[in-house]
């Protein structure tokens, strides 16, 4: 087993040993030094340890079908006002109950602006919901850099006037793991969802939005 350095400023003091490694900003090395020549070269990984893979355990409970509905009744809505994608954050209370907020957002077709704004004392914010309007439920460019070092749960909701396509990706730092649904969201596989109530959400939510309306014909 050989030394292992890490590389905290930009000197360090080698040890006696001629072979070490030295774990860096860009990742491991290994140092080699003879009568001949001193190398660092790039490496994956240590020999002697046991390896590792990536992966996820989910610990909070399946977000119910009502709150779900509740994201969904308002989606709906901001896309008959603006033909347009919305958002809403889901949190876990202290109370292990589940809470959603619309946050203030621009809206266009294609796009959603928004500010994420602070987390409510006591509450553990989950994720995100966001809608594709009427295409397919995905994690676009776009999505995938909003959520870039946003810990949690990303949802996406596509076809939201009809029967909806879901995509929940779980999102930790620049890595992404695919979940199924049925692993986030509570009450799916009991046949076709059935569209919100158009009120069923809270009042004041509409408020948060602005964009251009769609001219009705």
């Amino acid at each position: 087993m050989f030394p292992l350095i890490l590389k905290t400023t930009g000197d360090i003091a080698a040890p006696p040993s001629p072979v070490y490694y030295v774990l860096a900003q860009q990742g491991l090395y290994l140092v080699k030094q003879s009568a001949l020549f001193s190398t660092t070269t790039k490496v994956e990984g240590l020999p002697w340890l046991a390896p590792q893979v990536a992966g996820y355990q989910l610990r909070l409970p399946k977000l119910p079908a009502p709150t779900l509905m509740r994201a969904w009744a308002f989606f709906r809505a901001v896309y008959h006002r603006y033909q347009s994608e919305a958002i809403v954050f889901w949190f876990l209370t202290a109370s292990g109950e589940f809470e959603l907020t619309a946050p203030v957002q621009e809206v266009s077709p294609l796009t959603c602006f928004y500010e994420p704004g602070p987390t409510p004392e006591g509450w553990v914010r989950a994720g995100t919901i966001h809608s594709h309007g009427q295409i397919a439920a995905a994690h676009s460019l776009v999505d995938e850099e909003d959520e870039r070092y946003d810990d949690g749960i990303h949802i996406t909701l596509g076809n939201i006037l009809h029967e909806p396509s879901i995509d929940c990706e779980l999102v930790v730092g620049e890595t992404r793991f695919v979940l199924h649904p049925s692993e986030v969201l509570d009450g799916l596989g009991s046949g076709p969802l059935t569209p919100p109530e158009p009120a069923g959400f809270p009042e004041g939510w509409l408020d948060q939005v602005s964009g251009i309306p769609v001219q009705s014909k």
